[in-house]
Protein backbone atom coordinates (compact mmCIF):
# COMPACT_ATOMS: atom_id res chain seq x y z
CA UNK A 1 0.00 0.00 0.00
CA UNK A 2 1.06 3.67 -0.82
CA UNK A 3 0.05 5.09 2.62
CA UNK A 4 2.43 6.55 5.59
CA UNK A 5 2.66 4.56 8.71
CA UNK A 6 -0.49 4.79 11.29
CA UNK A 7 -2.58 6.90 9.09
CA UNK A 8 -6.05 5.13 9.32
CA UNK A 9 -8.03 5.21 12.48
CA UNK A 10 -10.33 2.71 10.81
CA UNK A 11 -9.12 -0.04 8.53
CA UNK A 12 -12.09 -2.94 6.52
CA UNK A 13 -10.33 -5.79 5.55
CA UNK A 14 -12.28 -8.34 3.73
CA UNK A 15 -10.80 -11.45 4.47
CA UNK A 16 -11.03 -13.00 1.31
CA UNK A 17 -9.26 -11.01 -0.78
CA UNK A 18 -5.99 -12.31 2.02
CA UNK A 19 -6.91 -15.34 2.32
CA UNK A 20 -8.50 -16.94 -0.96
CA UNK A 21 -5.78 -18.05 -3.35
CA UNK A 22 -2.74 -17.02 -1.94
CA UNK A 23 0.22 -18.84 0.06
CA UNK A 24 0.63 -17.92 3.37
CA UNK A 25 3.56 -15.53 2.72
CA UNK A 26 1.35 -13.57 0.97
CA UNK A 27 -2.06 -13.58 3.49
CA UNK A 28 1.35 -12.76 6.14
CA UNK A 29 1.98 -9.84 4.07
CA UNK A 30 -1.27 -8.06 3.55
CA UNK A 31 -1.45 -8.88 7.57
CA UNK A 32 1.21 -6.85 8.60
CA UNK A 33 0.48 -4.16 5.86
CA UNK A 34 -3.43 -3.82 7.11
CA UNK A 35 -1.43 -3.04 10.81
CA UNK A 36 1.72 -0.86 9.47
CA UNK A 37 -1.38 1.53 8.58
CA UNK A 38 -3.25 1.99 11.15
CA UNK A 39 -3.05 4.01 14.39
CA UNK A 40 -2.15 2.94 17.63
CA UNK A 41 -5.62 2.13 18.84
CA UNK A 42 -7.71 2.12 15.70
CA UNK A 43 -10.23 -0.70 14.24
CA UNK A 44 -9.98 -3.23 12.11
CA UNK A 45 -13.22 -5.05 10.64
CA UNK A 46 -13.11 -8.10 8.80
CA UNK A 47 -13.38 -11.66 8.62
CA UNK A 48 -11.42 -14.36 8.28
CA UNK A 49 -12.07 -18.07 7.20
CA UNK A 50 -11.75 -20.30 10.38
CA UNK A 51 -8.48 -21.73 9.00
CA UNK A 52 -7.02 -18.28 9.15
CA UNK A 53 -7.91 -17.54 12.56
CA UNK A 54 -4.42 -17.28 14.29
CA UNK A 55 -3.00 -15.05 11.14
CA UNK A 56 -5.50 -12.76 12.29
CA UNK A 57 -4.64 -13.35 15.94
CA UNK A 58 -1.16 -12.54 15.10
CA UNK A 59 -2.18 -9.26 13.73
CA UNK A 60 -4.34 -7.74 16.82
CA UNK A 61 -1.31 -9.36 19.20
CA UNK A 62 1.45 -6.94 17.00
CA UNK A 63 -1.24 -4.07 17.85
CA UNK A 64 -1.81 -5.17 21.16
CA UNK A 65 -5.61 -5.08 20.96
CA UNK A 66 -7.48 -7.82 22.52
CA UNK A 67 -10.62 -9.37 21.40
Amino acid sequence: MQFTDDIFKFVFCEADVITQGVKKKGMIKALKETSRVLRKGGITVGSVSSRYTMLFLELLKAKSVTI
